[in-house]
């Protein structure tokens, strides 16, 4: 039996994009035990029901420290991994010596096309964008979807992927649905439910993909006078100043729900309760996707086609500025413009999202609706 380490380090959004890549792994190797080692509890519950999963183990690096870390992966390599993979993006330091310590006999990564080593300050590692020597064998990184370019990791142990199936797996318990229709009678939500995602992460810079919070109380205004639609607004605890902001700006604020779940399963059984999803490109972008339900992406400065989702009721509208798109993995996400005005966001107006919004309404097999301004 071979036994099969599988990182998933960093968030939410990447942890379901890698749900492709485990299928095919498993669909080739049946007799395998696939171990997925993450960092983060959210990740974890976001594997837990997965049957391409035999095991999930759960180490929080950067609250345990570097010393911690090592010791822990010293003693993760005493299981003797036959193979290891370190999945897309892997341009942290520490996500390949995390690899390397782990010690499998075939460590399989991606290599970045250009080296840079710089030291951000306010996070503690040092980011560099190839690492490729610790690594048994690497695959170079190309311009695609985030989905392909983990699945051309299986390429190293002659997996066919060309007809790989690509779509997310999530698994949402009886009780987490449960939880999710209490809610929603404790609410009293009727009508139109139009779940909204203002926030996004705020590691790296990438708070600055936001769509600017003003544009979300114009858009809600719009959608409880237009719509009649009940507005449910989701983001993390980290988030709910923000959450909040934009809720006492609506003019019917009574028709803004601030959602608060006691888990990741909970927040995505709510999704599924919406009629439609409106998202900055984040990883509750991704479980409105694993869910089939109707996803609005506004994207800025990353580039859409590297995640985006791919069901045909799922959009994602851009600015096709001539800077769009700047961001590059493993630096801090700013806008690279004199004026450092976020053009690429601020550009686009509330018109752009319903515009997508009647388009999905018609639900005629478009998707994804590439909506460019």
């Amino acid at each position: 039996m071979k036994k099969i380490l599988v990182f998933a380090l960093p968030g939410i959004g990447n942890t379901l994009l890698l749900t492709p890549m485990l299928k095919a792994l498993k669909k080739s190797y049946k007799d395998s035990k696939i171990t997925v080692l993450v960092m983060y509890k959210a990740c974890k519950e976001i594997l837990e029901g997965n049957p391409n999963v035999d095991e999930i183990i759960l180490f929080e690096f950067l609250k345990e420290g570097y010393l911690k870390s090592l010791k822990f992966a010293n003693n993760l390599s005493k299981q003797e991994f036959d193979i290891s993979i370190l999945p897309h993006p892997s341009n942290e330091l520490y996500y390949s010596i995390v690899s390397y310590f782990c010690k499998a006999r075939l460590r399989i990564a991606h290599k970045y096309p250009n080296f840079n080593m710089k030291f951000d300050s306010k996070y503690p590692y040092i980011k560099m964008t190839s690492l490729a020597y610790l690594h048994s064998k690497t695959v170079m990184l190309e311009n695609s979807h985030e989905i392909e370019e983990n699945l051309n990791l299986l390429k190293v142990l002659d997996i066919n992927v060309e007809n790989a199936d690509k779509s997310l797996y999530l698994k949402i318990k009886t009780e987490n649905i449960e939880n999710a229709a209490r809610l929603v009678k404790n609410y009293k939500i009727s009508g139109l439910k139009l779940g909204i995602h203002p926030g996004s992460s705020n590691l790296a810079g990438m708070q600055n993909k936001r769509w600017p919070q003003e544009k979300f109380i114009e858009l809600c205004n719009y959608l409880i006078d237009n719509y009649r639609a009940t507005i449910l607004i989701f983001g993390g605890k980290e988030e709910e100043q923000l959450k909040s902001f934009i809720r006492n700006s609506c003019a019917r604020k009574e028709k803004c729900i601030l959602v608060d779940t006691n888990s990741i399963k909970d927040t995505a059984a709510l999704i599924k309760e919406c009629n439609y999803f409106i998202t900055n490109d984040s990883g509750l972008m991704h479980i409105a996707s694993a869910l089939n339900i109707p996803v609005i992406t506004i994207s800025g400065a990353a580039d859409y086609r590297r995640t985006h989702t791919l069901n045909r009721n799922s959009a994602v509208v851009y600015h096709n500025i001539s800077c769009y798109p700047c961001y590059k993995y493993g630096e801090k996400l700013e806008c690279k413009r004199k004026e450092k005005d976020y053009a690429c966001l601020r550009y686009i107006s509330i018109y752009n999202v319903v515009a997508l919004i009647e388009k999905l309404k018609k639900n005629e097999d478009l998707g994804p609706i590439l909506e460019r301004i």
